[in-house]
């Protein structure tokens, strides 16, 4: 994965105009970095605008007072309406960006809890709220998060309950998916990695997922994979069958590749 992320991140480096000291969200559109990597940059901009610029104290007035929080309140929107990605952090932007955005697209499971939480063992909704924005692919985990707590009035959710909203929730999605639906949900990882993608990476996408007959599939393909060959994989009668079925699959298919 540490490769791959380099490579990806010298990738969208080289995409960039080196004359520019900054380069804004639409600059970045306009090189041709895809839509969730910029808005997971923006989400990154923003909160370092937020770090360095801090609302000013006073004993000389009321700073509570709503014409002046309502001022400072315009005044951060109008910031935050010009971030700016400076050239010199560009590389360290990048690169994590690129990171979270990898090991969520492989092991969406296994991340989303610690990327929503941290340390942290309790979120109010509107921590949840604001923190589901930094989940960029995969959007159904960003909105139905949220909307479950409303629904359920809840106002505090705990890690080990995100943990198995976002199962049952990942289940529940992909449970119909047809192989085309799985070819759009897996379109990011080739626009990010390449035009082949090391089939470890789709294995550990469905063992994430609860399904080691699947992985098996992938982990007995000797070569990287391409969008056909994805489809290919994808389009087998036996891909939608008992998971341990796969595994006799996988393992058959392992022997025929033997010279």
């Amino acid at each position: 994965m540490d490769r791959i992320i380099q490579t990806s991140t010298e990738k969208y480096l080289n995409k960039l105009d080196s004359n520019r000291e900054y380069h804004t969200p639409v600059q970045l559109l306009e090189a041709g970095l895809p839509d969730y990597l910029v808005q997971r940059i923006r989400m990154e901009l923003i909160r370092n605008l937020q770090d360095s610029v801090k609302p000013p104290a006073s004993d000389w007035a009321n700073m509570n007072a709503g014409a002046v929080k309502y001022a400072l309140d315009q005044f951060l929107k109008a910031i935050r309406d010009e971030i700016r990605l400076p050239s010199s952090h560009a590389g360290s932007v990048l690169e994590s960006a690129l990171s979270d955005i990898l090991e969520l697209l492989v092991t969406p499971r296994a991340f989303l809890p610690d990327y929503l939480f941290g340390s942290e063992q309790t979120l109010d909704l509107a921590q949840v709220r604001e923190r589901c924005e930094w989940i960029v692919v995969y959007r159904y985990f960003s909105s139905a998060i949220p909307r479950f707590m409303e629904k359920k009035g809840r106002d505090k959710l705990t890690r080990e309950q995100a943990d198995r909203i976002i199962e049952r929730l990942d289940e529940r999605v992909t449970s119909q998916y047809t192989s085309l639906n799985w070819g759009q949900l897996f379109e990011p990882w080739f626009t990010l990695i390449g035009e082949s993608v090391d089939p470890s990476l789709f294995a550990a996408f469905f063992r994430d997922k609860g399904k080691p007959g699947v992985a098996r599939l992938f982990d007995a393909e000797p070569e990287p994979i391409h969008r056909t060959r994805l489809i290919e994989i994808l389009s087998r009668p036996q891909f939608y069958d008992d998971d341990d079925d796969l595994s006799d699959i996988a393992a058959f298919n392992t022997r025929e590749k033997r010279p």
